[in-house]
């Protein structure tokens, strides 16, 4: 580290976490990539035109499932950004609940829905299957409920700082407000659409739980094959290939947002229009969006939490009373309670590892000459697949002195480096807006750098950590991709526990899981809750 004095030291232990469990491990994707034949056994892989199909179905799925997203995220948008109604600030936490649950609890509740022997399932089965294509329209569905909150809140950012006078300038000047949103809106809102399209297509096509739960092997995507080829069909080169074809897309996809994502430069926030200056057919149809919106929110978590209330057709409690047994036909081979018990303990290490990590990023992030590349580094994780993460801690971290299949460490820091990127967008915004006369003046007093961050930073930035913490703690509970692939058998994790109870027949494992999606809702739900509450006191 002396050979870059641009590097602040503080930010050392983070770039050492980083060149050791992300850099190494995609290292020894590369290699196995190349292993038994080298660029020869990588061309077969990708001229296989089994591959080509999977490339073909992942994208298509990933595009139709952005497209929808944006189409349906852009009312809300506009709502979010240029109007002010009632309830507005519920309304904009309450959009965003689908993004902070984990996409386990996603793809049992669509597949609840897409079940005609569940309660609410009978009505909805018919939209979301077919005989022809059963599981398409549930996946689908999944990735719009799980993404359209995302894609509005980034469009209503820049909505809402759309200067109003060159609205009223082209409504003087006789245009309609279609016109008025072709010709001004859209143009100007296209930074944040391509932004929006673009993360939630990323998004979908590294879509990984939703694919494995609703569309199996059938409708595998490419995180899917990369899990079969190394758990099924033992093709580590195979899966090597797979990997690095999907870092190189992931990759691709983020520098293209760095590009084409970039916001022009607006004035600040403009003033919103009150609700009822709307025209009445604006209202009505807001209602009615904003209606249909919470039902879509509400229903495949309502539909989750009744089905996990219903054992044998009998309301009764029995699936929870059974999680404390180990009954002879479990999937786990133990008391399922014992899943929640080991994944909270994870979360807890996931904090301990993550919060020192991000908060000395940070707090180097603003000593440092190379701010802007330590924070792109600090964001690779966020471009790099659950499955591939998990494959390359399998592929590298098999040493003497630490093998990642067997140590209890391996989950925990995998939770970790998925959960910095987060940790670090919330620490360095606040430690930014922190008034420099309080350091200043410990500074004068005699403080050294160490004390003044002791006393004077860390007090400040209470709150923020506190949010750090809990957004860390809600990562770690709802990972499931690299999870599934290091978890030890006798150790799952809430998420892997739950699919492991779906993919076993009987009504046991059926009530089990859940009853597990829905402790693990709740939790994750409350942790949403209290980041949000903890970032936006009331006053």
């Amino acid at each position: 580290m002396r050979s870059f004095p641009w590097l602040h030291p503080l930010t050392w232990p983070t770039v050492a976490f980083l060149l050791l469990f992300l850099a190494y491990p995609l290292t020894a994707i590369l290699t196995q990539g190349l292993a038994g034949g080298g660029w020869q056994k990588m061309g077969m892989v990708l001229g296989d035109p089994v591959l080509h199909r999977l490339l073909i179905w992942t994208t298509g799925q990933a595009l139709v499932s952005s497209l929808l997203t944006l189409l349906l995220a852009l009312p809300a948008a506009f709502f979010l950004g240029r109007v002010r109604f009632p309830g507005q600030d519920i309304g904009a936490m309450l959009i965003l609940i689908p993004f902070v649950l984990p996409t386990v609890v996603v793809a049992t509740a669509f597949g609840v829905l897409a079940s005609p022997s569940t309660l609410i399932g009978r009505w909805t089965a018919p939209l979301l299957g077919s005989p022809e294509l059963p599981g398409l329209p549930a996946i689908l569905a999944a990735h719009v409920f799980y993404n359209l909150g995302l894609a509005a809140r980034m469009m209503a950012g820049l909505w809402a700082r759309i200067p109003h006078s060159t609205l009223e300038a082209a409504a003087t000047l006789g245009a309609c407000p279609w016109t008025v949103f072709w010709r001004i809106h859209l143009p100007l809102l296209a930074p944040a659409i391509r932004a929006a399209g673009i993360v939630v297509f990323a998004l979908c096509l590294s879509s990984f739980g939703v694919v494995l739960l609703l569309g199996g092997e059938r409708f595998a995507t490419l995180e899917v094959a990369i899990y079969q080829a190394t758990t099924q069909l033992l093709d580590l080169p195979r899966a090597g290939t797979l990997a690095i074809l999907q870092l190189a897309i992931s990759i691709a996809l983020f520098g293209t947002l760095g590009r084409l994502g970039r916001s022009p430069a607006l004035p600040g926030s403009a003033q919103r229009i009150p609700w009822g200056q709307l025209p009445r057919r604006l209202r009505v149809a807001g209602i009615v969006y904003g209606i249909l919106l919470l039902v879509g929110i509400l229903l495949p978590l309502v539909a989750l939490t009744l089905e996990s209330l219903r054992f044998h057709d009998t309301w009764t409690l029995e699936a929870y009373r059974l999680l404390t047994k180990d009954t002879r036909h479990s999937a786990l081979g133990t008391a399922p309670i014992h899943a929640l018990i080991q994944s909270l303990r994870y979360a807890a290490l996931a904090v301990v590892l993550a919060l020192p990590l991000g908060l000395t990023a940070a707090l180097g992030a603003q000593r440092s000459r190379a701010r802007a590349s330590l924070e792109t580094l600090c964001t690779l994780p966020m471009t790099i697949s659950a499955a591939t993460l998990g494959l390359g801690f399998l592929l590298a971290l098999r040493t003497p002195w630490w093998d990642a299949r067997t140590s209890a460490w391996a989950i925990p820091i995998a939770h970790a480096l998925a959960a910095l990127p987060l940790v670090l967008r919330v620490l360095l915004p606040a430690l930014d807006a922190l008034p420099p006369a309080q350091a200043e003046a410990a500074a004068t007093l005699g403080a050294s750098p160490r004390q003044r961050v002791q006393r004077v930073v860390l007090p400040l930035m209470a709150r923020p950590l506190a949010v750090a913490a809990t957004v860390s703690a809600a990562v770690s509970l709802g990972e499931f991709g690299a999870s599934l692939f290091l978890v030890r058998p006798t150790a799952p994790t809430l998420p892997v526990a739950i699919y492991r109870c779906l993919s076993l027949p009987g009504s046991t494992n059926h009530g089990q899981a859940m009853a597990l999606t829905t402790l693990l809702m709740l939790t994750c739900l409350g942790l949403g809750l209290l980041a949000q509450r903890l970032a936006h006191p009331k006053d």
